[in-house]
């Protein structure tokens, strides 16, 4: 390994799909696979977001919807690193409620 290179932070990235800010969760407490209600710091409005984990890569990908996602918008979402499916059970993801 080279030291003069500039080694990444862990964390996760959360982008607001109402205005666009990002806000770091440098601790990720937040669960995989499981959807979270979220209020922007920014701009206040709520949205839902799901951390899932690539079955093919290991990329954890970030996953936010401005309304409670259907099992089918779930399903439906895709590796940012791979292209692969995450989910091929949407319906088994855990809900809010």
């Amino acid at each position: 390994m080279d030291f003069g290179e500039h080694l990444t932070v862990a964390g996760i990235n959360i982008v607001c799909p109402h205005c666009g800010a990002t806000e770091v969760d440098d601790l990720e407490v937040l669960d995989l696979d499981e959807l979270h209600a979220i209020r922007c710091a920014a701009c206040k409005r709520r949205f839902h977001l799901m951390i899932a984990e690539c079955q093919k890569c290991g990329e954890e990908s970030v996953l936010s919807w401005t309304a409670v996602p259907t099992p089918s918008e779930i399903k439906s979402a895709a590796c940012v690193r791979c292209g692969s499916p995450l989910t091929d059970h949407g319906s088994d993801v855990r809900t809010l409620g």
